[in-house]
């Protein structure tokens, strides 16, 4: 139920599905819902065309439909010509169809999201940003003071599917992913001082 606040709401994680067949009241539906803490959107972008509609009957027998409603977010951002946005962008594929696979759901439930959060025993681990997450292929890995041995990336089984040895000491890397598979993956890095593993995904 949407409108009603509780003291203390349940501490679920909440994933909000989407794609662009989702529009009108489904679409202020996300609205509402994506105001949960920690709520994550997933999909791909609404056809935004949410508000009410009036049917507006001209001469000669022909019929608009038009809306004259602006649908916003409490910050002002419109929905209307925009869509709601996902946090991370998924579609299903044409070998995923073949399979019979929801790829979108598959990556909703994916137990990656529980329970699992960066790993380090760096003692400064600020020293050591990744970004941008979620990513499209190229990652940059901010390290500072900490020089980089090497860089290894894993997928949810624990498989090594990407290996980077520095060459050279930098206050950054490049890390290229882009010929893996969209999902989650972990990214390994070891430095003198010890290891961290950050959570990536990859869209």
């Amino acid at each position: 139920m949407i409108g009603q606040g509780h003291p203390d709401p349940p501490r679920k994680q909440v994933m909000i599905l989407f794609d662009e067949r989702t529009l009108s009241q489904a679409e202020y539906t996300c609205m509402g819902l994506e105001q949960i803490p920690g709520s994550i959107k997933i999909g791909s972008t609404t056809a935004a065309a949410d508000g009410n509609i009036a049917i507006i009957y001209l001469p000669g027998g022909i019929i608009v439909y038009a809306t004259f409603l602006g649908t916003y977010y409490p910050d002002y951002t419109p929905t209307q010509r925009v869509g709601i946005i996902p946090d991370y962008y998924v579609r299903p594929t044409i070998q995923g169809i073949r399979e019979g696979r929801d790829e979108v759901l598959e990556f909703a439930l994916n137990c990656a999201w529980i329970g699992i959060e960066d790993i380090t025993n760096i003692t400064n681990n600020e020293e050591i940003k990744v970004f941008p997450n979620p990513t499209n292929g190229e990652l940059r890995i901010e390290n500072g003071e900490l020089l980089i041995d090497k860089i290894e990336v894993f997928d949810m089984i624990g498989r090594t599917v990407a290996f980077q040895k520095s060459i050279t000491p930098s206050t950054h890397q490049i890390l290229n992913i882009s010929n893996l598979n969209s999902g989650i993956y972990f990214i390994k890095i070891s430095t003198k001082h010890g290891e961290i593993v950050k959570k990536v995904v990859k869209q």
